[in-house]
């Protein structure tokens, strides 16, 4: 898991959890600590269905980054979300501009 290396690599003592709603209809695969969350989907094409888990958690005021990390060639912000290719998020982690 990358997120968990980058965690141990970079000494930080952050905990990396996921989140579901209390009926259990949507949910978010990584928070890291209250500063991101991240959704990971295996499309090439996100719409906003896709973006239905991190929009009910912004609902809830408490994690400031939210990121849909997928096979979507096209980075982009869509509703305060920032949807980008999964190589975008392993080159952003690494140099800390994600946490």
């Amino acid at each position: 898991m990358e997120l968990r290396a980058w965690l141990s690599y970079t000494g930080k003592t952050t905990r990396l959890t996921f989140w579901r709603t209390l009926g259990g209809h949507r949910e978010v695969d990584f928070l890291i600590g209250d500063k991101v969350a991240i959704e990971v989907n295996a499309t090439q094409s996100v719409d906003r269905h896709d973006l239905k888990g991190l929009q009910a958690l912004m609902e809830e005021e408490v994690i400031e980054k939210f990121y849909l990390v997928s096979n979507d060639q096209m980075d982009r912000v869509s509703q305060g979300i920032e949807i980008i290719h999964w190589r975008t998020l392993l080159s952003d982690l690494w140099r800390g501009l994600i946490v």
